[in-house]
């Protein structure tokens, strides 16, 4: 039978303080929930748990109006006009609203509190998702994948159900993401937290309900995605010059086969009561044949039969067999979803995504073409899986004069490190609708960078779109930032000897000189980023420098150092304010920005109260803003006063 959850019908029609948001709450109620998953409503995650907290969690009920409206929006269309274009910052605003509503419950240690920030980080993937900042969204799934691991919600027993609905949701989630970045975005299967979805191997029996056989094939997507991130890839080419993704010893290979052998036995098992409970349905009276959820699964277990037709350990194609049934059920599961000029979104994937593999993979026969129409045909976004764009990339990959060596070809950062490549040499017309995954390459790129030379690569290639892809994601750091110097600097302005320290392409030296600025002097990791910030006119020098290292700069040279936006993740650590204290004039002023997402976990809240406790620095300024106000991203803007 369904899992019981909340009472849906104790909802409070007024729920939200005015009535555009009980509006978009009640929207999110009656459309966006059915939308986000396959599942009835008898056994819907939104409906059954979600909304009912909205009741007493307020940052839940913020979050469902953002999603709400910007679902709203998304439904009207690319294309929309007023009234409606306001919904995007009435979206906005609840969306800030419900991130610091949440902040308390993030400090509790309950298994209740705990669950509160999961369901928050899950609409705010919903939320990143359907306005297409997709970075963000990855993480937020990154964030709630870590937080499964939390021992109050592995050994609440009393909360099982929803954790275990939590786990689902976040396991499919970082499955889907994985794949698109072709990185490990997953729940730790070691941590236990991934219990609540065994069902146990009983093959003889059918599952009690759908929902069950749904938890434990996404179990086996996550072992999967875990056995693939442990296997040491390597690229090389064969005696007829073709590619090999493999390179493994003896040892390797038999481990790896193991594995998948077992992966394909736990399949099987999941196969024959999968099988068994479709023979039994006819006696459920809350499920049909045809049900969403049932057609889905469908085509899951259609697409895991083609994944373990190629084998683990090269380029093959699946078996024409199995690639003809797995289009078959995508076919029959995307009938509801094709309504003309009407888009959908949903945090269920696999159909997208499986069709971009048919389309990746079978180079030969209608396949491909059958995968690339139903892609066309669909207006479907799941997650971060949009139709229209993986189109576009396919259409301009299959554009170029050998497309089988683009798919074979080894390219690290999954969709968006695919579509960069592509837009090197690829026409600007081709790829115009999906720039953005571009962009997303270069941001993810830069705040995942774990090494000197890839920080410096990222940045060189992004210099001539920084500003454009900053710009809009309304980017407003460098002006805030500006403004708390000019408050707190000691001297004129335009007296004033400023070092702009990470100073990229020039956007915090424009500001100081807006202000009155005239003697700023820029350093930078990235030539590339330094060519682009010399076109400004506003800096006296320019010069490479790592901030990471003694810098080449006599102590007490500059009235006001500033730093915007290098220390997040990937980028300068908080060891940098020596360096900024050292170089600063007693009395000078040193401003600075630290992501919110690093400003305790790496340290800099620290090395900011070490200092002032040392008496090194006077703590003038401490505040959490808004750095990226399109992307809802907060950073703590410190001034500190040299003593």
């Amino acid at each position: 039978m369904p899992v019981a959850g909340y009472t849906v019908s104790s909802l409070n029609p007024r729920i939200a303080e005015t009535s555009i948001e009980n509006c978009y709450f009640h929207h999110f109620h009656h459309w966006t929930s059915n939308q986000l998953t396959c599942s009835p409503g008898s056994s819907n995650f939104y409906i059954n748990y979600v909304l009912p907290l909205a009741h007493s969690c307020e940052p839940i009920r913020h979050a469902i109006i953002a999603v709400g409206a910007a679902h709203r929006f998304y439904m009207a269309g690319q294309e929309t006009c007023s009234p409606l274009q306001q919904l995007k910052s009435l979206a906005m605003q609840q969306y800030n609203k419900s991130i610091q509503r949440i902040i308390p419950h993030m400090s509790m240690e309950s298994a209740f509190d705990l669950q509160c920030t999961l369901v928050c980080c899950l609409l705010f993937v919903a939320f990143e998702g359907i306005t297409g900042r997709y970075a963000e969204s990855i993480r937020h799934i990154r964030a709630g994948t870590k937080l499964l691991s939390s021992p109050l919600l592995i050994h609440s027993a009393k909360e099982q159900k929803m954790t275990r609905k939590l786990t689902e949701v976040f396991a499919n989630l970082g499955v889907e993401a994985s794949m698109f970045m072709e990185d490990t975005i997953i729940p730790d299967i070691h941590s236990g937290c991934l219990d609540v979805l065994q069902c146990g191997d009983i093959s003889d029996q059918p599952f009690q309900d759908l929902d069950e056989a749904a938890s434990y094939l996404r179990r086996l997507d996550v072992e999967t995605v875990d056995i693939i991130a442990q296997t040491p890839y390597s690229c090389s080419m064969n005696d007829d010059g073709q590619i090999d993704m493999f390179t493994l010893d003896a040892p390797q290979k038999e481990e790896l086969e193991a594995k998948w052998a077992e992966m394909d036995a736990k399949f099987e098992v999941w196969n024959s009561r999968f099988e068994l409970t479709k023979k039994h349905i006819a006696t459920w009276e809350y499920q049909d044949l045809a049900s969403p959820q049932l057609t889905y699964l469908n085509m899951q277990q259609t697409f895991w039969r083609m994944g373990m037709s190629c084998g683990p350990e090269d380029l093959s194609e699946p078996t024409p067999d199995t690639a003809e049934a797995f289009l078959n059920a995508a076919e029959i599961f995307a009938q509801r979803l094709i309504t003309p000029g009407q888009p959908s979104y949903s945090l269920d994937g696999d159909l997208v995504s499986g069709l971009s593999v048919v389309v990746w993979s079978c180079t030969e026969g209608p396949h491909r073409e059958r995968a690339l129409d139903l892609l066309r045909r669909l207006n479907r976004r799941e997650g971060i899986w949009d139709s229209k764009e993986i189109v576009q990339m396919h259409e301009a990959a299959l554009a170029m004069d050998d497309p089988k060596l683009w798919y074979n070809m080894e390219i690290p950062g999954g969709v968006p490190g695919f579509v960069a490549e592509l837009a090197k040499i690829s026409p600007s017309n081709r790829l115009s609708r999906i720039s953005q995954l571009t962009n997303m390459s270069q941001l993810e790129r830069s705040l995942k960078a774990t090494s000197l030379s890839e920080t410096l690569s990222t940045y060189n290639e992004w210099a001539n779109t920084y500003n454009q892809d900053v710009e809009k994601e309304e980017y407003v750091a460098p002006q805030l930032a500006s403004q708390d110097l000019v408050t707190h600097l000691g001297t004129p302005i335009s007296e004033a000897k400023i070092l702009d320290a990470g100073c990229g392409t020039g956007l915090v030296g424009e500001a100081l000189t807006k202000l009155g600025a005239s003697n700023i002097h820029g350093i930078d990791l990235s030539p590339g980023m330094l060519q682009v910030a010399e076109r400004t006119g506003v800096y006296k020098s320019l010069n490479v420098a790592n901030l990471a290292e003694k810098l080449d700069v006599p102590s007490q040279s500059y009235d006001a150092v500033i730093c915007v936006g290098t220390m997040t993740e990937g980028h300068v650590g908080p060891e940098a304010f020596d360096e900024f204290v050292r170089v600063t004039k007693a009395g000078g002023v040193i401003v600075s920005t630290i992501r919110e997402s690093v400003w305790q976990v790496k340290g800099y809240e620290d090395k900011v109260d070490g200092l002032g406790d040392e008496g090194r620095v006077k703590i003038v300024g401490r505040k959490r803003e808004l750095q990226r106000i399109g992307a809802g991203v907060y950073a703590y803007f410190v001034v500190l006063q040299v003593q």
